[in-house]
């Protein structure tokens, strides 16, 4: 069968009407999907919200803090707004930390969460160490873990703490737990 010149140029023809086909499809599903991906992005927006983690939180007061036996750790409950879809909700539990006021007056604070799998720690007064009642890590009132008891972790995850005029404020965070290494929670 021998191909006549009309068929081939029919053939180039329809390749082409092809392409430019494809091309037009291309064009319009992308000029359609954009506004639909858009629209996504902002139905689904506050699911990304943060729960301030990261942001400076009054714990205290400084009167409280001088009262502060020196090298005893004590707890504070932090409080936050809590963002959960399309609500806000104010002043609810985001967690717990130590404040530790040593001989010079300096503060330290540390996440009360155990680094290893997130269970709070203790602080046991008479043995002078933060205890994880998940694993039975111990944890100097420094931060630092006590080598040899409990499985291999991290110290205690520090935080930033910074006294603006009469209020302690604490910049709270979270972190991965499991991890050797630090890794902040978004």
């Amino acid at each position: 069968m021998n191909q006549t010149p009309e068929m081939t140029t029919g053939s180039v023809t329809t390749r082409r009407s092809f392409g430019q086909m494809m091309a037009a499809w291309c064009t319009m599903g992308t000029a359609c999907l954009t506004p639909v991906v858009s629209g996504f992005m902002m139905l689904f927006h506050p699911l990304r919200k943060s729960n301030g983690n990261g942001e400076f939180q009054r714990v205290t007061d400084k009167a409280s803090v001088d009262a502060m036996t020196p090298g005893i750790p004590r707890p504070f409950n932090l409080e936050g707004t809590v963002n959960n879809a399309w609500n806000s909700f104010p002043n609810q539990p985001v967690g717990t930390i130590y404040l530790v006021r040593n001989e010079a007056g300096e503060l330290q604070a540390f996440q009360a969460q155990c680094p290893h799998q997130g269970c709070l720690v203790d602080y046991r007064r008479d043995e002078s160490v933060f205890f994880c009642p998940c694993h039975k890590a111990t944890f100097q009132p420094s931060g630092q873990r006590v080598p040899g008891v409990g499985p291999e972790c991290r110290d205690l995850d520090k935080l930033e703490v910074k006294v603006q005029g009469e209020d302690v404020l604490v910049r709270y965070q979270e972190f991965r737990t499991g991890a050797l290494d630090q890794v902040e929670l978004s």
